[in-house]
């Protein structure tokens, strides 16, 4: 189908406010019932439900976005356990910002991007 961009009417009257309400509900829930459990899974949603609009317009985003993530993940990981002891965390993180640009650069990725 056709993008849901952030100006349109399936995004302003749907996505969005289905989106806010569950989030609220749950931070709420969150505060009343004292449970940290509730507010990890308000971020859990916003994160599916960030994934559910990008993939909403095609579906090849989804895995890209999902590994992007982890390596992201990976990365921060690796670069907070060697400020503890070790060092490299400039040169990691200079490899994987010049590994995503390599990635996005590529015909293959930029393709995707384009309608």
């Amino acid at each position: 189908g056709p993008p849901m961009l952030f100006n349109s009417y399936l995004f302003i009257f749907c996505f969005l406010p289905i989106v806010w309400a569950i989030f609220h509900l749950l931070k709420a829930l969150s505060i009343t019932q004292n449970s940290s459990v509730y507010m990890t899974l308000a971020k859990g949603f916003l994160v599916l439900a960030s994934l559910f609009f990008y993939a909403y317009w095609k579906l090849i985003y989804l895995p890209i976005l999902l590994g992007s993530m982890l390596v992201n993940y990976g990365v921060v990981r690796g670069i907070l356990r060697g400020r503890n002891g070790g060092g490299g965390q400039k040169i990691q993180l200079r490899v994987v910002i010049a590994a995503i640009l390599w990635i996005l650069g590529q015909p293959q990725t930029t393709s995707l991007a384009l309608p």
